[in-house]
């Protein structure tokens, strides 16, 4: 017993790390294939639902395969169809939104900061439609992140435009998702909400790329498939961190995205953020990180915690 009590703490540390890994790669994917989309829509003048449309349908092979080799492809099936298909085109409208915001000129990092917004609007919707009952100190995180958006946006200061509506019609969309996985709680696969999400987005995503079918060519193919690859390899990177580790650790790594949000949009779009974005979105990361230590603090089962922040490229943050 005593022997095989150092091989076990490496392997104890090794499967704790494991989580925060996934979670870093996670959304360090979700931001490329973020960034990718703005520039195949803004930069190359795509239209966005092609765009999302054959990029999603790339990331069913990476989804595809981690469903082959764990749970098997019969965990895609739902068992509650009918709320994974509602949660489905709640999180497709909102990846449809957030891209349309980035596809009209609106940096990565101001999407971030107003999407950001999404677990106060799920802590706010708890309350109106679930009936759940909060303190004072949860109401303070719910002002500081509405707040903090008012700093980011600088209304009357800078002209507040259409993306920025975008976004946080995302973040809004997207909350509501959150609402519709309380309510199912573990009584769904995981496979079956992300292929749930992904089946849906290329139901809603074809009508429209009907009307303005413009095929990419060249290199745009190449960063079309990468951003389905990325976003499907963040998606099974999503379900890992979760299975390796509690929400409460993994969701505060969505924040990292307002980093990648900045070193991307300089990088390849020669955007940089102000002052007032960057104060606006530490406000609604903190807010959003207060209701996280107030969630954990409570008896709420997992079930009930909102695994993740914040919505992108069709991803299942709940």
């Amino acid at each position: 017993m005593t022997a095989a009590a150092p091989l076990q703490a490496p392997r104890t540390l090794l499967r704790t790390l494991a989580g925060p890994v996934f979670a870093l790669i996670t959304f360090a994917a979700f931001s490329a294939a973020d960034a990718g989309m703005k520039w195949l829509t803004d930069a190359q003048g795509l239209p966005l639902p092609t765009s999302l449309l054959l990029s999603s349908a790339c990331a069913f092979l990476p989804v595809g395969l981690y469903l082959l080799v764990t749970d098997g492809l019969r965990s895609a099936i739902p068992r509650r169809p009918l709320a994974t298909a509602f949660r489905g085109f709640l999180v497709s409208a909102s990846a449809v939104c957030i891209l349309y915001a980035l596809s009209i000129g609106l940096p990565l990092a101001d999407a971030y900061a107003f999407v950001f917004m999404s677990p106060i609007f799920a802590a706010l919707f708890a309350i109106l439609f679930l009936g759940e009952r909060v303190g004072i100190r949860q109401w303070a995180a719910i002002g500081l992140g509405f707040l903090g958006i008012l700093i980011a946006a600088r209304p009357g200061l800078e002209a507040v435009g259409i993306g920025h509506g975008a976004a946080l019609m995302s973040a809004i969309l997207f909350a509501f998702a959150a609402i519709v996985v309380r309510r199912i709680g573990d009584s769904e696969r995981k496979g079956a909400l992300i292929v749930g999400t992904l089946i849906m987005a290329q139901l809603m995503l074809a009508p429209l790329a009907a009307f303005d079918l413009r095929l990419p060519s060249g290199a745009q193919w190449l960063v079309i498939v990468a951003c389905g690859i990325f976003a499907g390899i963040a998606q099974v990177g999503l379900v890992l961190a979760l299975r390796l580790s509690a929400p409460q650790v993994v969701m505060p790594f969505q924040y990292t995205q307002i980093l990648w949000g900045i070193l991307l949009g300089a990088l390849i779009f020669d955007q940089y953020p102000g002052v007032f974005l960057l104060i606006g979105a530490g406000l609604v990361g903190a807010a959003g990180l207060w209701l996280l230590v107030q969630e954990a603090r409570s008896d709420v089962s997992p079930a009930s915690v909102p695994k993740v922040a914040a919505p992108g490229h069709l991803q299942p943050r709940e």
